[in-house]
């Protein structure tokens, strides 16, 4: 209901994701995020705008809260849809990132080399 729109009634909807499990032979509660996300130990970094329309902050904090594993849900203010990745949240981003990498140094106290095991896009936000 999240993402439908407001005009849609309850009844119609039901009625595409029934037209829907039938036609892509699934079940929509089988690919929930919130259902996969109880599945998920590794760290998790959400970011969400707190002015989203098209998908609600509420959407990502019942994310955040079936996750298993470390996690973190930044709120950007001001920002919709597709606007969170500005401002601030670079910094938080990265304190994030060098967080997990440490929760995953191995006992032996050998850091695992950070700019091997980032891809490109993480290493530029690292070294801008």
């Amino acid at each position: 209901r999240d993402r439908a729109p407001f005009y849609l009634t309850e009844n119609t909807i039901q009625r595409a994701f029934s037209l829907a499990e039938q036609r892509g032979k699934f079940q929509v509660d089988a690919v929930s995020p919130v259902t996969a996300a109880a599945d998920i130990t590794v760290p998790v970094l959400l970011i969400h705008g707190a002015l989203d329309r098209e998908t609600p902050p509420e959407h990502s904090q019942r994310v955040f809260n079936a996750l298993q594993g470390p996690k973190r849900l930044i709120l950007v203010p001001d920002a919709g849809h597709n606007q969170s990745l500005s401002g601030s949240v670079w910094s938080d981003i990265e304190e994030w990132i060098d967080s997990a990498l440490q929760q995953s140094t191995p006992r032996g106290g050998n850091r695992i080399k950070t700019d091997r095991a980032m891809p490109a896009y993480v290493q530029a936000v690292r070294h801008r």
